[in-house]
C-alpha cells in the first residue's frame, strides 16, 4: 500500500510548496522511496478486457465452421465434403479478419501516451495483444489456404 502524503504548515522550511494563501507547506511522507504507481483507469481496463474477450470469441467462431463443414449432417449429401471444407476456409478468412481488426483496436487502446496510466496499459496487455493479433492472423491464413485448397484434401468422385 502506498502511504499518503501528509501535508503540514512550516514556514521558513526548505524544499516547500506554496499554497494560495501564501503558508509554506511541507508535502513529505514517511517513506519517500515509494514513487506511487499510476494505475489505469478501472472503466479502460474494463474496454479493454472486454475486446480481449470479443477477439477470443471471434477465433473461436472463426473455426466452428471448418468443423461443421467435417459432419455429415450439416452439409447437402449431393455436394462434395472437399467442397463444402473448402467453403468453410472462406468463412473462416471473413470471421478470422473481424477478429484481427478487434485485435489491432486493442493495440491503440493500450498505445502510450502523454499519460503515464496509458503506458501502465501497454505495459500490462502488450503480450496478450501480440498472442491475439498473431492468433487472429493465423486464422485469417489457415483460413485463405482452406479457400484455395482446402478440396484438394479430400478424394475426387469420378463419374462416369
Amino acid at each position: 500500500m502506498i502511504p499518503k502524503r501528509q501535508c503540514t504548515i512550516r514556514p521558513n522550511a526548505t524544499n516547500l510548496l506554496h499554497n494560495v494563501e501564501g503558508k509554506n507547506l511541507d508535502c513529505s511522507s514517511a517513506d519517500d522511496s515509494h514513487t506511487p504507481v499510476p494505475m489505469i483507469n478501472p472503466e479502460h481496463e474494463k474496454h479493454i478486457r472486454r475486446a480481449f474477450l470479443e477477439v477470443l470469441v471471434l477465433c473461436m467462431c472463426a473455426v466452428i465452421p471448418l468443423l461443421l463443414s467435417l459432419m455429415d449432417n450439416f452439409r447437402p449429401q449431393a455436394d462434395a465434403p472437399g467442397q463444402w471444407f473448402q467453403r468453410s476456409g472462406a468463412v473462416m478468412t471473413v470471421i478470422a479478419m473481424f477478429a484481427q481488426f478487434k485485435a489491432e483496436g486493442i493495440d491503440a487502446m493500450i498505445a502510450g501516451g502523454a499519460f503515464s496510466e496509458s503506458w501502465q496499459a501497454n505495459r500490462k496487455y502488450k503480450r496478450r495483444q501480440l498472442l491475439a493479433a498473431g492468433l487472429s492472423l493465423a486464422l485469417v491464413v489457415i483460413g485463405t489456404v482452406i479457400r484455395g485448397y482446402g478440396d484438394l484434401l479430400f478424394p475426387r468422385h469420378h463419374t462416369g
